[in-house]
């Protein structure tokens, strides 16, 4: 429900463009369209010598934002010289396809045309630029980070014509229903303090359910400004914040303030809701009530994801089974279904095994893309963390709070060693890729040929 690279610091967000684009890919006879909300950053791009490169930059389930001239992505294109495009997900920001969120008018709120937006406005934008500029129409390199890392390794699998390669960061691509491994690397990644901490926090979230279960819960939810939650509600919601909190980087810091409040429960949880709340999330994102609000609000999100994760994903965060669970025991598989069905008001369950076979889960036939992830990430599980395809490359980044599309976040002098050298592996595999891709631009090959081409050239 938000942005893995936090807020962005954009000047220019309102020189925003809009393409029109279909409401259904896959009714012939339906020609609804709705305006989809893109950026163009053209300014280390050329047309001279057959025109520079293609970025493609995929927001995803938060509202999406320019990308800053400070960013990694944007270093990319300045060095290779490329048109960094960012485009918006449908019924995300202002992309709205839909007079209102009902559940109804959520069914075209999935993967599928999603991919075949991005498809649709490619290739388009690609061949009114060469048309513009008598360039040879070019494929797109894509970029995205947690969903969208996801997105960009699909469609890479599905539109090769259209996508010369992927940098999937955090890319969620293996669809786990029953997700508990999302809470054992939580577990893990405490761990790496020291046994401590993770029993400092292990004996904080037992104190939590301990008051629940004596029928004190009241007085926490009270603090984290929660009074009215379900409490198995609550309890998704509070063992997020604390997630979220590693998700982001931040276990160093979480263990230190733990300690130093010294095993004072009260305390740790006003301290927890206090530094995180609001920061990347809020009570509305988990409680069912503001989940069934079906007015459109360009600033929200959290309806239209859950919808995605109860229908078709999965990625249920239910408690550990392998290691001391860090979230309450009445998180499990019933939970959510009553959770999603409570929310969207018919029966819902996720289908998780059907997008894994149309796709390849965590094992893709698929070619030139870069799965890169943070050791730290409760969401390495569902991404590719090592393989023997020869023409895909994956980067684990074993480094001390290194987690959730670290690798995409905005250089700063503190990055870890081993961020650092995997981005310069990462982007000598991506000059590899360009430099092949304008040889064979360059030999007038149509589109449609080039990738059998360049599967031959990289097996030589």
């Amino acid at each position: 429900m938000r942005d893995p690279f936090g807020p962005q610091e954009v000047s220019n967000d309102v020189d925003y463009l809009w393409f029109d684009q279909k409401v259904d890919h896959f009714d012939l006879q339906n020609h609804d369209t709705f305006k989809q909300r893109y950026w163009v950053n053209d300014q280390w791009w050329s047309a001279e010598n057959g025109g520079g490169p293609l970025f493609l930059y995929l927001c995803g389930e938060w509202t999406c934002s320019n990308q800053p001239e400070t960013g990694y992505i944007a270093h990319l294109a300045k060095e290779h010289g490329a048109m960094l495009v960012v485009h918006e997900h449908r019924y995300y920001g202002m992309s709205q396809p839909a007079e209102d969120w009902s559940t109804e008018n959520l069914k075209f709120l999935n993967t599928d045309q999603a991919l075949a937006d991005i498809a649709l406005f490619a290739s388009t934008f690609a061949e009114e630029l060469a048309k513009k500029h008598n360039i040879p129409a070019k494929r797109w390199l894509l970029f995205g980070g947690s969903y969208p890392g996801a997105l960009v390794s699909w469609f890479r699998n599905k539109y090769p014509h259209i996508a010369l390669g992927s940098w999937s960061s955090s890319g969620v691509v293996n669809a786990i229903e029953d997700f508990y491994q999302f809470d054992e690397v939580v577990h893990y990644a405490l761990d790496k303090n020291g046994d401590q901490c993770a029993e400092a926090v292990e004996d904080l979230v037992q104190y939590t359910n301990d008051e629940f279960e004596a029928g004190r819960g009241d007085a926490i939810k009270a603090v984290w400004n929660a009074p009215d939650m379900r409490d198995d509600e609550f309890h998704w919601f509070y063992s997020d914040v604390i997630a979220e909190t590693i998700q982001y980087g931040g276990r160093s810091e979480l263990c230190q303030r733990v300690h130093d409040l010294n095993k004072d429960y009260e305390a740790i949880n006003k301290m927890i809701y206090e530094w995180q709340v609001g920061a990347r999330m809020g009570r509305d994102d988990y409680w069912s009530v503001s989940l069934q609000e079906e007015k459109i609000d360009f600033s929200k999100n959290g309806r239209q994801w859950t919808y995605q994760y109860c229908n078709q994903f999965g990625y249920l965060q239910t408690p550990a089974k392998n290691t001391e669970p860090l979230k309450n025991k009445g998180l499990d598989m019933n939970f959510w279904i009553d959770y999603c069905s409570r929310i969207f008001g018919r029966p819902t369950s996720p289908k998780s095994t059907h997008w894994n076979i149309r796709y390849g889960g965590a094992n893709p036939a698929i070619s030139k893309v870069i799965y890169m992830n943070g050791d730290e990430d409760p969401w390495k599980p569902s991404s590719i963390l090592e393989t023997k395809n020869p023409f895909i490359h994956t980067f684990p980044n074993l480094c001390d709070n290194c987690a959730h599309c670290v690798d995409l976040q905005k250089p700063v002098d503190t990055d870890d060693k081993e961020i650092l050298k995997n981005r310069k592996k990462a982007e000598k595999i991506v000059t590899r890729w360009l430099k092949l891709e304008k040889k064979i631009e360059s030999m007038d090959v149509p589109i449609s040929d080039r990738e059998a081409m360049t599967l031959k050239n990289i097996m030589k």
